[in-house]
């Protein structure tokens, strides 16, 4: 069989339908991570096999969000093919549905379509055809996701049975040849991988031990940083405190020798109020200075008075 055409419709990440030809010969799908490579595998796995019996889990999410009540759309995967100079068609379908807001799948079937003697396109039973096209002794060396799924290393008997259901090919001994060459590498590889796993195992063993010591190690050194922040935080408080008193210090002299010009003052100031200013302005007529004739009158009166 010749794969010409694979077409998706609302399949996981394939939303609404997606057309895939292939030309002549290998074709290799390459795309990053996320893209759907595995999803186009998946797609096909469930068209040949049905194996996925949650039908709910295969639906585009985004399909789905967009999905009004009372509506509904269709999951499908189609592959049209080329066998016995004859165009195939095999899909594998279901309906999706939402009614009063619960969401359920209905009309899960699978049909064929092929070419009559005449030439005419004709529907025909899909499990029929899927037999026909895909029978059940092929599936198990083509249905597989990488080299370590068919595990030729580990169960020998895999590639025994796989040459001997395609018995009619050429060159069979030569094959059988290579299984034999196979087998032995296949034990050697297998005793080998065992001792790197034993050194590996050694090697993990004391590189966790390492590991464990580094961390521990960590610890302590984070502590001791603790420590060392914390007595250079109080050091800087200390060292500040001591640049306070310094400046508070010079301050202090500034402030003394202005408290002695001060007293010097006042004792001088004292000094002039302890004289005798009271004799000096009644007495030597401090007082009477610029008052000489208002005296002089006065004189007389007080005289005039006391002879009368």
């Amino acid at each position: 069989m010749i794969i010409k055409k694979v077409i998706i419709e609302n399949f996981l990440c394939y939303y609404d339908e997606k057309e895939f030809e292939f030309a002549d010969g290998l074709n290799i799908i390459l795309g990053e991570n996320g893209e759907g490579k595995t999803k186009f595998y998946e797609a096909l796995e469930w068209l040949l096999t049905g194996n996925i019996v949650n039908l709910k889990s295969l639906i585009s999410a985004k399909k789905l969000h967009e999905l009004d009540d009372n509506s509904s759309f269709d999951v499908r995967v189609s592959m049209q093919i080329e066998q016995s100079n004859s165009l195939k068609q095999i899909s594998r379908s279901f309906r999706v549905e939402k009614i009063d807001s619960q969401v359920s799948t209905i009309n899960s079937s699978i049909e064929g379509i092929e070419e009559n003697a005449k030439g005419e396109r004709e529907t025909v039973d899909g499990e029929r055809l899927l037999k026909v096209i895909f029978p059940e002794k092929y599936r198990k060396y083509s249905m597989f996701k990488g080299e370590s799924d068919l595990n030729i290393f580990k169960e020998t008997a895999s590639l025994k049975n796989l040459i001997e259901t395609f018995s009619f090919a050429r060159h069979y001994e030569k094959y059988t040849k290579t299984l034999n060459e196979l087998e032995e590498f296949a034990e050697k590889a297998i005793e080998k991988d065992n001792r790197r796993s034993k050194t590996q195992e050694n090697k993990y063993s004391k590189l966790k031990f390492s590991i464990g010591n580094n961390k521990r190690e960590l610890r302590d050194l984070k502590t001791k940083l603790s420590y060392s922040t914390s007595n250079k935080e109080q050091s800087d408080e200390g060292l500040k405190n001591i640049e306070n008193n310094a400046k508070n210090g010079e301050g202090l002299k500034v402030i003394n020798l202005k408290i002695t010009e001060l007293e010097s003052k006042i004792r001088k100031e004292e000094s002039n109020i302890n004289e005798n200013y009271t004799k000096a302005l009644l007495d030597e007529n401090w007082i009477l200075i610029h008052f000489k004739d208002v005296f002089d009158e006065l004189v007389l009166f007080w005289r005039g008075r006391f002879f009368l």
